[in-house]
């Protein structure tokens, strides 16, 4: 890839500081949004100045729209142009759907598609200005049903394949593509907090996983991060639409 501009929502932790990081290194600039964290976004910032690219932090919410917007402003104003958005912020809340609250269910969608969406909208519109560029999202085998504790978390990111296909159908004219990649069991650190309030050790979580994943393992970064820089650059410019699967075989249908 030529040194190209990419917004990240989410990117302090997780598989989107992996991106963050691999972005980097290969010398782009990158722009990414996440709550505040203790100071660790700083940390991250300091880390990344070893690299070619060009990273700034911008404090976001994802489910406050300004934030969604301010943060595709900065990116634009800062660099001139917007070739990527990978959309990574999400929560993963337990509850069935005799357990769901109002309450609940609201913050998650907020977050899993609002945020999705207005960070979508604003990724058109600076995309737009540039002939063209790419919509990651990041999507999970509970899409297609979930399992019994996942209601609301299941819903969200079965809508937000709606709108990716979407986006896909009706602003490839724009020269915008947009893809769905269905990420397996990964032990990231959110998985691994609301697993160790379960009662699991990673080695617990591992075992268990094995026990449903056909290939017989968890994803690592490194099975994840090179299909994500694909789908957003320029060598996957007539991959759009699309929901690639890095699950190790197993999902929900």
């Amino acid at each position: 890839m030529n040194k190209e501009t990419f917004v990240i929502a989410g990117g302090t932790k997780g598989v989107a500081k992996q991106v963050v990081i691999e972005l980097v290194k290969m010398g782009h600039n990158i722009v990414f949004g996440d709550l505040g964290d203790d100071g660790n976004a700083d940390k991250f910032l300091n880390e990344l100045k070893e690299y070619d690219g060009e990273a700034h932090f911008i404090l976001t919410n994802v489910a406050n729209v300004t934030d969604c917007e301010n943060l595709f402003k900065f990116a634009y104003e800062k660099f001139g142009r917007i070739d990527g958005f990978f959309s990574y912020a999400g929560i993963t809340p337990a509850q069935s759907l005799l357990e769901c609250t109002e309450e609940m269910h609201d913050e998650i969608f907020n977050v899993n598609l609002k945020g999705a969406l207005f960070c979508s909208k604003y990724a058109v519109k600076y995309m737009k200005e540039n002939n063209g560029g790419s919509i990651v999202f990041t999507g999970s085998p509970h899409s297609w049903g979930g399992e019994i504790d996942r209601v609301s978390y299941a819903c969200s990111k079965g809508a937000v394949i709606t709108l990716s296909d979407h986006i896909a159908k009706n602003y490839g004219k724009y020269n915008i593509r947009a893809n769905y990649i269905t990420l397996g069991w990964t032990p990231t650190e959110g998985e691994l907090s609301l697993r160790e309030s379960q009662g699991m050790t990673k080695e617990d979580l591992q075992k268990h996983a094995s026990g449903f994943i056909p290939m017989g393992r968890m994803n690592e970064y490194d099975d994840i991060i090179p299909a994500v820089v694909y789908l957003l650059s320029n060598k996957s410019k007539m991959v759009s639409g699309s929901n690639i699967r890095i699950t190790g075989g197993w999902f929900m249908i």
